[in-house]
């Protein structure tokens, strides 16, 4: 019997023991909307757990990250919100809490999933930290799931490694992921007056990013732009200008990338004035 939404029914008119099977479907149906809804553990309110809430994440260790109690729809093998209601201790690396999880390397970006097939085996919307996994394929925009999939693999954070194969340290408020030390970019060097490409150190899925620019004056003056890369406008965005007496000077504006998260800088004069952009953070986008 499938389960499916049957009109006008129960009827005055009709006979229960007719009725009864087409008003079973429509319990089990509106059940199943419920469970898309909002997260059904077991047939009590107790269980049923929010709507969608985005976690708070937290750095813990070297390969351990604290995800916070949240809920998402997670459009897998069933179309439902899954849940958590404390803090998971989620330890990354095959060795870590799911043996599907990559390992992790040096200076790498590591995608936190919802694993689809460790939802399936855990065989309840309430989950726990060996239904996540890190991977470090960066997930799509899926228009019809309305998320950031890898499959059917929902992503909801990334995590950073350093050359010594350790998370690195960050900071999480909101949307906004900090780096503990910023990022150099871009060393402190000459700038001319063509746009010049600079990727940040930011998530493949991601593309705002706040970051610090070190303007210096050396022999002349000028003013200093960023654009995002790709765009049709000439002009960009005025940082600020370097004068002989303004000669070292530093902005951090919030930016935006292209989608391979890259930005554009230039000075407004060919001289020796020289240019160093520093990676602060980002931010989570749409979806995520």
């Amino acid at each position: 019997m499938a389960d499916q939404h049957n009109d006008n029914i129960p009827a005055v008119g009709n006979l229960i023991a007719n009725d009864i099977p087409d008003i079973k479907e429509n319990l089990e149906w509106h059940k199943d909307l419920l469970q898309m809804l909002v997260g059904w553990k077991a047939s009590s309110i107790a269980t049923v757990g929010p709507v969608p809430r985005r976690s708070a994440f937290a750095y813990s260790d070297a390969d351990t990250l604290n995800i916070g109690g949240g809920s998402y729809f997670h459009d897998g093998t069933t179309r439902q919100v899954v849940f958590w209601d404390t803090t998971l201790t989620f330890d990354l690396g095959s060795g870590g809490d799911n043996a599907d999880s990559d390992d992790l390397g040096a200076d790498e970006w590591h995608y936190i999933y919802i694993d689809d097939s460790a939802v399936v085996t855990n065989d309840d919307s309430e989950l726990d930290a060996t239904c996540f996994l890190n991977d470090t394929t960066a997930p799509q925009y899926t228009q019809a799931k309305h998320g950031w999939y890898n499959g059917s693999d929902r992503c909801i954070f990334a995590v950073l490694t350093n050359d010594s194969n350790e998370i690195k340290e960050f900071i999480y408020e909101d949307r906004l992921v900090l780096f503990a030390d910023q990022v150099s970019d871009r060393a402190v060097a000459d700038l001319d007056d063509t746009f010049t490409t600079c990727q940040l150190t930011i998530p493949g899925f991601a593309t705002r990013a706040m970051v610090t620019f070190l303007f210096r004056y050396v022999d002349g003056n000028s003013d200093f732009y960023w654009r995002t890369n790709g765009q049709t406008g000439s002009t960009g965005h005025l940082v600020g200008q370097n004068t002989s007496t303004e000669v070292n000077m530093v902005q951090t504006q919030t930016v935006i990338t292209d989608a391979t998260q890259y930005i554009q800088i230039k000075n407004s004069a060919s001289n020796g004035n020289t240019v160093g952009v520093l990676t602060d953070g980002w931010y989570l986008p749409v979806g995520m």
